[in-house]
Formats: structure tokens, sequence, C-alpha cells
């Protein structure tokens, strides 16, 4: 069935592999390769998915699929076949990824592994990206979401949604957009504790999504808004940004931010730096893009200027830049 015919790439869930394969790993490589003859098929693919996923960390598809290809027999719900779906996208063939993907899911349903059918669906997002595949993107999101609830990875569920927006976006903004208000309603039923302990997932979603409605950033800005530390917070300690946030706020603007004020210490209607200062200072960050939200006059215009100015940079699962 089609519906099973999706991309996976494991390699990037799974626990940390080496970094780069140094030149002195690369010459014994031969010698590990005669000596996984003779090991059982199941000590032969961990031993194959570690060479793999080592290949593929230096930016080396063919060599992975050289790894791959010693042997054809595969173990049920063998996770080299998310490894050969990540070969095939390096090297620009995202039909070949699809086909492994499409055999890899098989293998994982026959097997009942539901967590390896997270996995594979959350590469056929990447892989049916690459083919500009929008309804596919989408239903690899909707499997892997609905495996996450079987499971109660609340927090994976938001994760892979917010992945799918943004391979979305690049191509099909009117799905992207039905996506994203999906992902709003999980994710302001993400609660607090959830959010402070899962802060790269928090980011990911404001980066992906953050600017396709206002439910998304003022949940993060209520829920997150004091995690501003720069290795676990979700916004910056910049009180300029926060000023020039708070300076785009309506008249009507005027009570919540003499009460905020009121709290600091300071006057308000004297300007926004100062209070800005002590905002960032007092932990109050989070409460102040709120109040710039809710009061902006140009409500799009806010919500991308917390997202390029107060929102911390963040990486995707496989490492590379969300911001």
């Amino acid at each position: 069935s089609s519906r099973w015919a999706w991309a996976s790439t494991a390699w990037s869930l799974l626990p940390g592999r080496r970094a780069v394969r140094s030149a002195s790993t690369a010459s014994a490589s031969a010698g590990l390769r005669e000596a996984s003859q003779d090991w059982d098929q199941e000590d032969w693919e961990a031993e194959a998915l570690d060479r793999a996923q080592s290949w593929l960390a230096s930016r080396s598809p063919a060599d992975a699929l050289a790894v791959l290809a010693e042997r054809t027999a595969r173990l049920p719900g063998s996770r080299l076949h998310a490894v050969e779906a990540q070969a095939h996208l390096l090297l620009g063939d995202p039909e070949g990824a699809a086909k492994a993907v499409e055999v890899g899911t098989a293998s994982a349903i026959e097997s009942e592994d539901r967590l390896a059918q997270i996995e594979l669906a959350v590469q056929a997002i990447e892989v049916k990206g690459a083919l500009r595949d929008g309804p596919g993107v989408v239903s690899a999101a909707e499997w892997a979401v609905t495996s996450c609830d079987l499971l109660g990875a609340a927090e994976r569920a938001v994760d892979i949604m917010a992945s799918a927006v943004r391979v979305l976006r690049a191509f099909d903004p009117r799905r992207a957009a039905h996506l994203g208000g999906q992902l709003a309603v999980r994710f302001t039923h993400l609660s607090r504790e959830s959010m402070r302990a899962h802060p790269d997932i928090v980011k990911r979603v404001l980066h992906a999504a953050g600017d396709l409605t206002d439910t998304i950033l003022h949940h993060a800005a209520a829920e997150a808004g004091d995690l501003t530390d720069a290795d676990g917070g979700v916004f910056r300690e910049d009180p300029f940004a926060l000023a020039r946030l708070l300076d785009g706020t309506s008249a009507a603007a005027g009570p919540a931010l003499g009460a905020l004020a009121g709290e600091v210490g300071v006057t308000s209607g004297n300007g926004y730096t100062e209070l800005a200062r002590l905002l960032v200072r007092s932990g109050r960050t989070g409460r102040a893009i709120a109040i710039g939200l809710d009061w902006a006059a140009e409500p799009t215009r806010a919500r991308r200027m917390v997202l390029d100015t107060l929102v911390q940079p963040v990486s995707g699962p496989d490492g590379r830049s969300w911001s």
C-alpha cells in the first residue's frame, strides 16, 4: 500500500555514535568488513549501523551504502533501512530513499515495532518533502503522531508535527498552514512542566510555526517565558529587542504595561528601554512578550519580530539549524 511508502533516517534519532571517521578508522574498516562475515546477523547489523552512521556523519553517503551492500538480509524492524534512506537522500536520490522506507516500514509493521514505525514515518517526511509530495508529508506526519499517541509520547508528536510544517512551508504553504493549526492545538495542550523539560522542542515549534497563529507564541511566552539562559532557555535576554516590541503596542496596552512597570518599580510612560531592562533582569521576559503580542498594533509584524530577535536559535534532530 502507498500508505507505507515513507522514508526513514533513524540514525539521527538513535543514541549518538562516532562523530567523524578518522583516517586510522577508515584504514581498519576493510578488516572489520572481513571479520563481520563470521558474525551472526544481529551482531553484523549493529556493527554495520555504527560504520554506516559514521560515514553519514562524515557526509560520505556512498561509503555508507557500500557498508550496507555487504549483506542483503535484514532483521525484522532493522534500522539499516533508515540509514539506507538517509544515504540516498544525501546523494540526491529521493526515489531510492522512498524505496528503502517502503521496505523498512513493511518490516517494522510486520514486527509490530511501533518505535521503528515512528522513526520511519519521521524520516518519510523528509523524503516526501524532497519529492514535493505535500499529501505524502501530511500522511507521514499523521501516522507518526498517531503512533506517538499510542505510546503516550505527546512531546515527540509535537516535535514531529513541527518538522512536517517546516518541510511543507518550502513548497506547500496551504497545507503548512492547515497542519500548523493542528500543531497549535497540540502545542497549547503541553503543560508548563513539559515545556520547561523540553526547551528545544518549544524552540523548534516556534521557528517552524510561530508566525502562523497567535496561540503558539503566546503559550510559549506564558509557560516558558522565564527560560532565558543560553543553554536551556527559549527566549533571549535582549532588553533592546523587548523594548522595540513594547513600543509597537497600541494605546490599549497602557493598563497592562503600567501594572508590569509597577511590579519592577518604574513609572510607565517614560519610554520602554529601562522598563524592558528591568523586566529581563527580573525574569518577566515572557510576560512582557505576551503583552506585546496581545496588544500589538501590527500583530503579524510583532510575531515576526519576536521570532527573529527574541527566540533563541535551535537545531533540528539531524543537527541542521532551524533558525
